[in-house]
């Protein structure tokens, strides 16, 4: 079942953009190829990735609750980036920090990289290196916005980190996550 952030939204359809043009959530009009428009369509990418691992895991793992606070922060950095110039919606000061911790905590507990790591392992492994790499092309789009949020652009950085991690993780308990 899909999970809900909160609110109710009254139409999926109000063919407002049938002619390529869509609305940022500040009620600014602007074409569907705007860059906010398409950063805004990779992070949503990047969502799907997550959930997608998520569906391998139990609902009770460590894991799949990290993973849901992922998308749950991922969701309100869309909406800072949605609305440009907005105070309205803060991010935390300390997510990436949360990041750094989680991928101390997985990685004293995996063998200490010797190698490249050639993506595979599992099917929760390479839904991870996915994701990973979804999260840098992420980070490549922040970047490019006019004016990037610097707490997003860390998140993202650390974000594709923790991923590598966790990937290697999966691969490491091929028993555990199939």
């Amino acid at each position: 079942m899909d999970t809900c952030i909160r609110g109710t939204v009254p139409k999926i359809y109000t063919k407002k953009g049938d002619k390529g043009m869509t609305s940022l959530y500040n009620g600014k009009r602007v074409g569907k190829n705007n860059y906010i428009v398409h950063t805004l369509g990779k992070l949503d990418e990047f969502n799907v990735r997550i959930g997608a691992i998520k569906i391998l895991l139990g609902n009770e793992t460590d894991i799949y609750k990290q993973l849901e606070e992922v998308q749950h922060n991922s969701m309100r950095m869309s909406s800072v980036i949605a609305t440009p110039g907005s105070k309205k919606i803060e991010i935390k000061d300390d997510l990436e920090k949360k990041l750094e911790d989680l991928i101390n905590y997985y990685s004293s507990k995996l063998p200490p990289l010797r190698n490249f790591v050639l993506p595979g392992g599992n099917e929760t492994s390479i839904r991870a290196h996915f994701a990973r790499v979804q999260a840098r092309e992420c980070e490549r789009f922040i970047s490019g916005l006019h004016e990037p949020n610097p707490k997003i652009q860390k998140y993202f950085n650390r974000m594709s980190d923790y991923l590598f991690v966790l990937a290697r993780w999966f691969s490491k308990n091929d028993d555990i996550h199939k």
